[in-house]
């Protein structure tokens, strides 16, 4: 009885918190499939619209966050089941307490952001209410955003739990052990990324740290950002290394690089790269 608080703690606001980014998850997988569907089947100056550069830079956004917030959630959902028939160590413990929190920020964020970025897609038509669920899914959006700790809190949390009871240094041994195991040559610009990014987010945190609590607290969600980013960047490349072990056809490697060009490249120039078209048309056929 006594323990009551801390057991809502642990099986309500953690299950629930991985359960809401999974939901995110869903919404931003649908969403992409409204856009790509419709984006191959709407014609405009003779041609399918989804052969439109603009309209495929679209889809690629909406298929590498979903890969990236499904790679997030699952990863969480795996280590979830070793803390429960206990067989994780104390390292991964540490990562889920901090991840999961992070992890409903940011894919709650993102949700919202590529609902609307599909709703784009869809143009007039995507604010209708009987042409698509889309509307629907941007209602859901702004209550995943909400419940179930809003980002404040959750910003709030990850910083008192770092300095408290030091899980950042626990995330930052887990991401770079495996961000290690990503060893495919077409991963290797998107793996220095990562590995840059995360020693960012390490120095990010210790900035905030060395100042006093005014100062954390205002600068919390900026941490939020990149540690999530980092995070599902590393765990996307997991991905793609294993897809790639296995010989399969993968998207992966060009979702990842586009992700990572997105998020983790502030100085990026997609003028200059001279695969970016191939890159989005490719992510554009991957349906």
């Amino acid at each position: 009885v006594e323990q009551g608080f801390k057991t809502v703690v642990e099986l309500v606001l953690n299950t629930s918190r991985l359960m809401n980014a999974v939901a995110c998850a869903g919404v931003m997988r649908r969403a992409y499939l409204e856009a790509a569907y419709y984006a191959c089947q709407r014609e405009a100056f003779g041609n399918s619209i989804a052969s439109y550069p603009m309209v495929q830079e679209a889809v690629a956004d909406l298929l590498s966050e979903t890969y990236a917030a499904t790679a997030s959630s699952f990863y969480l959902a795996a280590l979830l089941d070793r803390i429960e028939t206990g067989q994780a160590s104390s390292d991964e413990q540490n990562v889920y307490r901090m991840l999961v929190n992070i992890n409903k920020y940011i894919t709650s964020i993102r949700g919202s952001e590529m609902v609307h970025r599909a709703i784009e897609v869809l143009g007039g038509n995507g604010a209708i209410e009987t042409f698509s669920i889309l509307p629907r899914l941007y209602r859901d959006m702004v209550v995943l955003e909400s419940w179930e700790g809003t980002h404040n809190v959750l910003a709030l949390q990850v910083l008192r739990d770092c300095a408290r009871y030091r899980l950042h240094e626990s995330f930052f041994r887990e991401m770079g052990a495996l961000l290690e195991q990503v060893t495919h040559p077409l991963l290797v610009e998107s793996r220095a990324a990562a590995q840059g990014a995360l020693q960012q987010t390490a120095q990010l945190l210790q900035r905030l740290h060395s100042g006093d609590e005014r100062f954390a607290q205002a600068h919390a969600r900026r941490f939020m950002d990149a540690a999530g980013q980092a995070a599902q960047a590393v765990l996307l490349l997991r991905e793609a290394q294993w897809e790639l072990d296995q010989h399969w056809h993968s998207v992966k490697p060009d979702a990842t690089a586009h992700f990572v060009q997105r998020h983790l490249l502030p100085d990026y120039d997609a003028l200059a790269d001279t695969g970016y078209l191939e890159r989005i048309e490719r992510l554009m056929l991957a349906l």
